[in-house]
């Protein structure tokens, strides 16, 4: 009792100085988090890029004009495109927002609004993917329970389905999936779709996640919630209103030398040509490889601006805190004083101090988490938090023993004070 009595006297002493010593470590902890999630983000799109796609190029055909065209040949110019490029065609559509589902039993696509079906269902648009073969094969997607895409899958006379984990306790092998394609929509915003029924083949193993091939992205994404869908021979043969991205879904990976080797204004007409053979009036291409490079230069500049922002906080954080626990315990000498006089010892002492300091520390953090909660609403990762705390709690941890110590010690050891 009597050492809890120390340390609320101990806190609550000195309150306008302890409470700018708690505002400080709060924000110097506030910028610690936020650089190490900058640099985890940084870290992790460069490893997901780099072992996806390495240092290749991704070149990817799109329409440039506004004209409506009917009839065209998707596979034609595809296939003439591979032999541009000298390489096969992946392709990738994430989330595509033509397709929906009811909502009871999947789960919806973050940031898609649920929908209402002439019928009077409520739809929803969720997490959902569709890639070709030649994708599935290099991500390589870990089968944990049931069996890969068949043939017939591929070629549009079954229709397959592939769940993320989640839905492994809810859904058995065998089960079917209907999705709904929105080919329309009424005045009054109820969409007109149509049925067309999955049949699940397989689960994906957990925690798995790939690269989200969309259009430069450098993110890895979790396939724990997702549906794969395999993009088939039939939907592009066929006038399906979900395939009106059906080109840019398509990317060709060509390695840094072939690229240099590349003459784009050469190339430019050349896909030009293919389109206007193929039913389209302005064929152009992107390489997204500029878009990697851009994206990762922009994490790399988040983090290390954040990096240089905390070096300053620290640095500055530690002089006061040193001169703060020396100022407070010249201030409370005479109280310890007392203290020594019924019976305590310099480590009894020590130690309460230590574990005053830990609990403003800790004060602070909570703090931090409220603010962040209520007015800047950022979402950190776990690991950001744990390394971000860690970090600056070592160096807290380091000047406040060390400042302590240096007023409570001896000749290296602790001593009870002479009577």
């Amino acid at each position: 009792m009597r050492k809890l009595n120390y340390l609320v006297t101990e806190i609550t002493s000195q309150f306008f100085i302890k409470l700018l010593l708690v505002l400080m470590i709060g924000i110097v902890s506030l910028c610690s988090v936020q650089f190490f999630q900058a640099f985890f983000e940084y870290r992790n799109n460069t490893e997901a890029l780099n072992e996806s796609i390495g240092q290749n190029s991704s070149f990817r055909l799109f329409e440039n004009s506004y004209e409506a065209i009917p009839s065209k040949n998707i596979t034609q110019i595809i296939s003439r495109a591979e032999e541009l490029f000298s390489t096969e065609a992946f392709y990738y559509l994430g989330n595509p927002g033509k397709l929906a589902a009811e909502s009871e039993g999947l789960i919806p696509a973050e940031g898609q609004p649920t929908s209402v079906a002439e019928t009077g269902e409520k739809l929803i648009h969720p997490n959902l993917a569709i890639m070709n073969r030649a994708l599935l094969a290099k991500v390589g997607l870990p089968i944990v329970e049931g069996e890969f895409f068949l043939e017939s899958d591929f070629s549009g006379e079954t229709q397959g389905i592939l769940l993320g984990s989640s839905y492994q306790n809810s859904h058995e092998i065998g089960d079917e999936i209907t999705l709904e394609e929105v080919v329309g929509a009424s005045a009054e915003n109820l969409l007109e779709t149509v049925k067309s029924h999955y049949q699940i083949r397989g689960f994906i193993s957990k925690d798995f996640e790939m690269l989200n091939y969309w259009q430069g992205s450098t993110n890895s994404i979790s396939l724990d919630s997702m549906l794969i869908l395999p993009q088939t021979t039939a939907a592009l043969h066929g006038e399906s209103s979900s395939m009106d991205v059906q080109t840019t879904g398509f990317f060709f990976l060509v390695s840094p030398e072939e690229d240099q080797a590349l003459s784009y204004l050469t190339l430019a007409e050349e896909i030009r040509e293919i389109g206007q053979a193929n039913g389209y009036q302005l064929l152009e291409f992107q390489n997204d490889r500029n878009i990697y490079n851009s994206t990762i230069q922009s994490y790399q500049y988040q983090y290390q601006n954040k990096l240089y922002l905390l070096g300053l906080l620290l640095v500055f954080s530690f002089i006061q805190l040193g001169v703060i626990i020396s100022f407070t315990f010249k201030k409370r000498q005479s109280v310890y004083e007392i203290y020594f006089s019924i019976g305590s010892t310099k480590l009894e002492i020590f130690l309460f101090l230590i574990f005053e300091y830990l609990l403003l520390f800790v004060m602070a953090w909570a703090l931090m988490f409220l603010f962040n909660s209520f007015y800047l609403q950022e979402i950190w990762s776990r690991q950001a938090q744990i390394a971000g705390g860690l970090f600056y709690f070592c160096g807290f941890s380091v000047v406040t023993i060390a400042t302590l110590s240096s007023k409570l010690f001896k000749n290296g050891r602790f001593f009870r004070r002479e009577q």
